[in-house]
């Protein structure tokens, strides 16, 4: 993965105020360069209330082959 497709998605992260999370570097040889980005490691996640709603919501949708009558 390259660098230029990564800091301009924390730089939307940042302008919405949505937390950034960075997981690895791609690769073959993930563990040899980490999860360290401009310095450091970013760690964010949304809070637990909206991603359980977003969790619900989804949950209470019918799947796609019921809505389907033959």
């Amino acid at each position: 993965m390259h660098c230029d497709w990564v800091l301009p998605l924390k730089g939307q992260c940042r302008r919405a105020k949505v937390p950034f999370f960075f997981k690895q570097w791609g690769g073959v040889h993930k563990s040899k360069f980490g999860r360290i980005l401009d310095g450091r490691t970013y760690d964010a996640m949304p809070k637990r209330s909206v991603a359980m709603n977003v969790r619900r919501r989804f949950k209470s949708q019918p799947a796609i082959g019921s809505r389907l009558s033959l």
